[in-house]
This record gives C-alpha cells, sequence and structure tokens, in this order.
C-alpha cells in the first residue's frame, strides 16, 4: 500500500518566530506606518480613489467602466487585492487596513527574496525579519526630522506605485535563473502590471533588458547572433511590457500627462525652487542618490551574476529620476523616485542580518516586541485606520441630520474624503475651484442624475479651496451659510438649480457619460 510523503514538523522556536513576525508587522502597520496623523494625511482624493471605483460599481449599473481610471490603472496588483476585500468586509476602512496588512506582507516578502539573491546565505525568514525590523526603525526615526518625512504610507496602499515596486523587487530574484520553466507567469505578470501603471517600464522591464545584454557574446558576428537567439525570452518580456503600456490607452482613463518644451521648462524651475526651499522636502532621497553612485561603481567593477544585479538596481533607481524630473509638479511627485527609497533600505536590511545573527533573532525580534506593545497600548486600544473620520465629514453628517443635507459639491480634494467617510451617505461631486464639473477620476454620469436615475440635486456647497466669487456668480448667493473645521458650508434651497447652474456651459459632459 503506497505511503503519502509526510510533511516535517516545523519545531517550535521556527513557529513562534513566524508568529512574532506576524505580529511584528501587524503592529507596525497599525500603530507606526499607519498612524492617526499619518492616516489624515494618506487617505486623500487619490488613495481612496478604488473605495469609490467599487461603490460606482455597485451605484449603478456600468458603474465600473462608467468610472474614469486614474492615470496609473492599478488593475494589478492593487485593484485585484483592494476589490475581493471591499466584497468580503463591506467597508472601506477595513478594506484599506487588511490591504494595507496584505500590502507589508507582500513587500516584506519580495524584499526578502531581493535581500536573498544579493546574500544568497540567508535564508528567507531571516531576510523577513531583517526587513521589517529595519522598515519599522527607520519609519520611526525619520519620521521624527523635518523634511524626512518617508513614503511609508505609501508603500502600504493603492493607487500609489506601491504595487509596481513589489512585483520589481520580486522580479529582480529572478534574475539570474533561467527564465523558461515560468516564462507563461513572468509574461502575464509583467503584462499585467505594464498594463496598470507605465512606470513599471523603469522600475522593471527596462533593468531587466539592460541586465540582460550582458548575456550577450560580442566576440564575433556568429556568437552574437547565436546568444541574442539564446536569450529571446527577454525580448518577449520586453514586448509584453510594451503590450501592457499600450493596451492601457483603451481604457476610460485620465490619461498620460502631455510632455513638451514648456512643460518641462516649468517642471525644472518648480524643482528648482522646492530643492532651494529652507526645509528641502524628502532629504533622505539624497541617500539615495548616495546608494546609485554605489551600484553603478560596483556595476562596473563586477562579473557575471553581481554585475547583472548591480545594473537591474541601478537602472531602477536612476531611470524614475529622469521621469521625476521631466515630469516635476510638486512635491507629491517624490511618489515617482520609491525604488530610491526601497534599494537603499534593502542593502540596510542585508548589513543589519549580521547584526541579527550575532545578537540572536530571538532576542532582536522579543525585544522589538516589546517595544511595539509599549508603543501600541500608549495609543490605546483603538486602531487609528480603522477609526479614521474625516473632520469635515463629521461636521457635515451632524448638519444633515437638521438640514436634510443629501447630495453636494466641493473641491477635488475634498469630495471623496468625505464620501468615504460618510460610508457614501453624503455624496459630494468634485468641481473645479470656480465651481465647474471636474472628471478627474470620477464618473461624470452623477453631475447629470440623482441615485434614482432622476435629474441631479445638490443642496450644499462646501467651499473649502473654492473661489468664493466665481461660486456666488455660478450659483447665486447661498440661502445659509454655516461653519465646519476649516470651511464654511454654503446651503441652497433649491438643488435642481444649482445642478443646472453646475452643468451651464459644459454641453461635452453628456457625451462623457459612459452606460
Amino acid at each position: 500500500m503506497a505511503r503519502f510523503p509526510t510533511l516535517p514538523r516545523p519545531d517550535l522556536r521556527t513557529l513562534m518566530r513566524v508568529l512574532g513576525l506576524l505580529c511584528l508587522g501587524f503592529g507596525l502597520v497599525a500603530y507606526v506606518v499607519l498612524n492617526a496623523a499619518q492616516v489624515h494625511s494618506l487617505y486623500n482624493s487619490d488613495i481612496l480613489l478604488p473605495v469609490a471605483l467599487y461603490e460606482n460599481s455597485l451605484a449603478r449599473s456600468g458603474g465600473y467602466f462608467g468610472f474614469q481610471q486614474a492615470r496609473i490603472l492599478s488593475f494589478f496588483p492593487d485593484q485585484a487585492v483592494y476589490h475581493p476585500l471591499a466584497l468580503l468586509f463591506g467597508d472601506a476602512r477595513m478594506s484599506l487596513f487588511a490591504y494595507a496588512l496584505i500590502a507589508f506582507a507582500g513587500l516584506t516578502y519580495a524584499a526578502a527574496r531581493a535581500i536573498q539573491a544579493l546574500w544568497p546565505d540567508r535564508n528567507l525568514a531571516t531576510a523577513a525579519l531583517g526587513f521589517a525590523l529595519v522598515f519599522t526603525g527607520v519609519t520611526f526615526i525619520l519620521g521624527q526630522l523635518p523634511g524626512m518625512d518617508g513614503p511609508y504610507g505609501a508603500l502600504l496602499l493603492p493607487v500609489n506605485h506601491s504595487g509596481p515596486l513589489a512585483v520589481s523587487l520580486w522580479l529582480f530574484h529572478r534574475l539570474n535563473r533561467p527564465l523558461t520553466p515560468q516564462i507563461g507567469l513572468l509574461a502575464v505578470v509583467i503584462g499585467l502590471t505594464s498594463l496598470s501603471d507605465a512606470l513599471f517600464l523603469l522600475y522593471a522591464v527596462a533593468p531587466l533588458g539592460l541586465a540582460a545584454l550582458t548575456r550577450l557574446d560580442a566576440t564575433s558576428a556568429r556568437a552574437f547572433m547565436a546568444s541574442v537567439w539564446r536569450e529571446k525570452d527577454y525580448a518577449g518580456l520586453m514586448i509584453m511590457g510594451l503590450c501592457g503600456v499600450w493596451a492601457s490607452t483603451f481604457f476610460f482613463s485620465q490619461g498620460a500627462p502631455g510632455l513638451t518644451l514648456t512643460s518641462v521648462s516649468e517642471a525644472l524651475t518648480l524643482l528648482r525652487t522646492d530643492l532651494l526651499a529652507p526645509v528641502p522636502f524628502n532629504l533622505y532621497y539624497l541617500g539615495g542618490l548616495i546608494v546609485l553612485i554605489g551600484v553603478i561603481a560596483a556595476a562596473i567593477r563586477t562579473q557575471g551574476e553581481r554585475r547583472r544585479q548591480m545594473i537591474y538596481i541601478a537602472a531602477a533607481m536612476g531611470l524614475p529620476v529622469m521621469f521625476f524630473v521631466l515630469y516635476y509638479g510638486g512635491q507629491g511627485a517624490s511618489r515617482y523616485l520609491l525604488p530610491m527609497f526601497m534599494w537603499p533600505l534593502i542593502f540596510l536590511s542585508g548589513a543589519a542580518l549580521y547584526g541579527l545573527q550575532r545578537m540572536g533573532q530571538g532576542i532582536v525580534l522579543a525585544s522589538a516586541l516589546s517595544g511595539l506593545a509599549a508603543g501600541s497600548a500608549a495609543h490605546g486600544s483603538g486602531i487609528p485606520a480603522l477609526n479614521w473620520r474625516d473632520p469635515t465629514e463629521a461636521c457635515l453628517s451632524r448638519l444633515a441630520q437638521t438640514h436634510d443635507l443629501r447630495r453636494g459639491l466641493a473641491d477635488f480634494w475634498v469630495a471623496r474624503p468625505i464620501a468615504v467617510s460618510s460610508d457614501f451617505r453624503l455624496r459630494v461631486e468634485q468641481i473645479s475651484p470656480d465651481g465647474r464639473p471636474y472628471v478627474w477620476g470620477n464618473d461624470p454620469y452623477w453631475y447629470l442624475h440623482d441615485a434614482d436615475g432622476g435629474p441631479a440635486r445638490f443642496d450644499f456647497i462646501v467651499m473649502k479651496d473654492l473661489d468664493q466669487a466665481a461660486i456666488q456668480k455660478r450659483f447665486g448667493a447661498p440661502s445659509q451659510r454655516l461653519d465646519c473645521p476649516g470651511t464654511s458650508v454654503w446651503l441652497y434651497d433649491d438643488p435642481r438649480a444649482v445642478a443646472a447652474a453646475l452643468i451651464r456651459d459644459n454641453p461635452q459632459l453628456p457625451a462623457m457619460v459612459r452606460r
């Protein structure tokens, strides 16, 4: 009688380390990365786009495809992870928090794989522990220094280039392995991720191609052609990446930003101004530049597999810098430079592994968990990400009970947090500062229709960041002016008149609606 093979039973020490690492990850995300201050700054209209997209897909027939996607479509891995969580939990706060936990686990695994590729004698669990501890330390220390606020939350939330970054780290560990056994999987992953975010071409696809050039034999024309044919799988993966970006042009989205001499000149002028500011933004990227120089030097000095690794890392760090400079539009553009933060963190984690071995993983992990428990106790029992509430929404919800408020208008950066924070009991559409419909990552259908399919009605306007003179000229004087934290709220007795004034001079709006 055939016997089934038995799996080895993990020893108690290994099991405790795994459980400790999971607890460390949970506490890090819950109380350090997504602390109360970070949550209020991170839960902005960009980050909350998948929440609005999921709600829109339920609110009307064809709502998913009628919603204008962001410039980065983020189908994979961002939306592929978030939407099932939203379906499972039915709550935006819980879904985003669960997404952050999964993102941290995925990022830790991908980073550990990269560390293992650079230091093959380190096992995966040790590498994961080293990265988690370094991530915790860097998050806490740099967060206390002016001008050193890193993109830690951005790494764990959707629609922010963090998903493709994690995929690029995973792809790195495949660099010196044969492609053939998993060529189908690699092609699908590269195609989907490139479709979702064109920056993946700079994070991984182009670095993979540049690293593959070292495999070519240039000793003779015949040897060169033979090596090109031998490494044809790399060319196929490059083509899949380009096809993914091309396919993204067929979706209803904000579209890629234009690039002209004027726009580049304006970007350079703004960048120069920000760099010369009294407290320059994100100074830790200077450390990334120093690491990049060291990686380039290593790529020149080394040979073989190590050279391919250094070329990949140098390209992954350096190519986004060009994109950042050409498309710079403010300090928020630093999100394009995530590899400039992540790869130095991986090198730092690799160096920390030697300390872990000397001190003992169990002692380090126990100390970290003890410190984390003390820190979480100081924050109270509540998890900030699960208790988040937009201050303006809290005020509006109180006003809604006495003034029967239902649908309103607000600036782009104000509207979506209000709607999400109220669990969409308050529907707020975004407008430009002068009161025109602002179709940018939303569904233009709602400028024309109410929830029951009838004509739209808007009974309030949140005035934060809007031009008061222009708003009054377009919509008329409000019937009441009420105050909320940081803004006034204008109430109108004729919601249909407000809706009519909104779409005046916008004859193209009905044509933008997709059913």
